[in-house]
């Protein structure tokens, strides 16, 4: 359906960032500077535009990048929204999207990642994980890294992320987690802000940042910049010695000191914990932290594999502790495991392209992990007590 599409030169979006309880954020790409709008309905059960109950007209300025933040909403609801002209005529068709919920309500969420770095678009499995996650209808999206080839390039955000995951984000929420491609293989030490352009450009959310959902909080680190690579010889991260006196570091601290919530989660793309060959043991020195903060389960990226640990804590296994989550990809890579894995991994997976989903409420935790062709390889549950 066009609805005008070819007028506004829509290169990019709609898509949805930081839904809140009152509202969400709304952002697309033209190829031209034209002022922006999003008109917003409440919806029917069957989660489409109710015309009878509109619920206002957002704008934001003539400029390609639109950012239009929607407000005054319901907390766990469903709207429609559509783009539209400055006279009102539509211009796309309507897209449904939910606010966030209460704290005490029930979530459903999806991890994914690794489909940049070492996958292809078009690739065997893209298409049916990408369809799957979909079918899911998750409260939102959370990549954890390597969302594409080379983030300093601009066509390959649109190779990687806004052409094959169009259709669910235009009302799905998406999070993103910077990871090395991001970044472009690059030494980010905070010195380079110009390998962040892209990222700053597409995402509402700074490099790391946090955020509440529901019952659940979520603090998603920058570990390229956090752990940059020493050189690219070695491809190693190497913590700097400094470490504690960065920026992002202090912020680890003081949002994980500041959190009340039943369930704590932290995403950045090195994994300090893993089987694999890729890990970055330098990270573990997060984990006292994560630990003393009550950090329930750290989910990682870098290696295309699947990989559950138990819980950890002073450094071993232990009855109660911090659970590292490599989340997987969209290749297959059984080789990046040992021939014995190490005394930490619970379930790990080298050859299942696959995604994680998350069931949350306030009292328990279901963990997924599923294949390109729906299959279940692994489950966790978790009590609160």
């Amino acid at each position: 359906m066009e609805h005008g599409n070819q007028e506004i030169g829509l290169k990019k979006g709609p898509y949805l960032q930081l839904p809140v309880k009152d509202g969400i954020t709304i952002m697309w790409e033209t190829s031209e500077s034209v002022p922006g709008y999003v008109r917003v309905y409440q919806a029917t059960n069957r989660q489409k535009p109710d015309r009878s109950r509109p619920c206002g007209q957002f704008s934001c300025g003539a400029d390609r990048m639109h950012r239009v933040q929607v407000t005054g909403l319901e907390a766990g609801k469903n709207y429609c929204y559509e783009l539209v002209s400055e006279d009102g005529t539509a211009l796309t068709e309507c897209f449904p999207f939910c606010t966030a919920p209460k704290e005490d309500a029930a979530i459903r969420f999806v991890l994914t990642a690794e489909y940049g770095g070492s996958s292809a678009p078009d690739g065997i499995y893209a298409r049916p994980l990408i369809e799957l996650m979909g079918y899911e209808h998750p409260d939102f999206l959370l990549s954890v890294g390597d969302m594409v080839n080379d983030g300093t390039q601009e066509e390959a955000w649109n190779t990687y992320i806004f052409g094959p995951f169009a259709a669910l984000l235009r009302s799905t929420p998406f999070y993103p987690c910077i990871g090395n491609h991001e970044v472009g293989d690059k030494i980010a030490n905070g010195r380079q802000p110009e390998i962040y352009a892209y990222y700053s450009q597409y995402f509402a959310m700074p490099h790391y940042y946090s955020f509440d959902y529901g019952c659940a909080h979520f603090c998603v680190l920058d570990a390229p910049n956090l752990c940059p690579y020493e050189d690219l010889v070695s491809y190693m991260p190497k913590l700097p010695e400094d470490y504690r006196e960065s920026e992002q570091f202090r912020f680890l601290v003081q949002d994980l000191a500041g959190c009340d919530k039943p369930w704590k989660f932290v995403v950045f793309h090195y994994p300090p914990y893993t089987s694999s060959y890729v890990d970055v043991p330098a990270l573990q020195v997060l984990a006292p932290i994560l630990e003393r903060y009550g950090v329930d389960i750290v989910f990682n990226s870098h290696a295309i594999l699947y990989d559950r640990s138990h819980p950890i804590a002073g450094g071993k296994v232990a009855p109660v502790g911090v659970r590292y989550i490599l989340v997987g990809g969209f290749e297959k890579f059984d080789d990046w495991f040992p021939a014995r894995l190490n005394g930490f991994s619970a379930r790990s997976v080298g050859n299942r392209p696959g995604y994680v989903r998350v069931a949350l409420t306030p009292y328990r935790l279901e963990l997924q992990a599923i294949d390109y062709e729906g299959k279940l390889f692994d489950v966790l549950n978790i009590d609160k007590k």
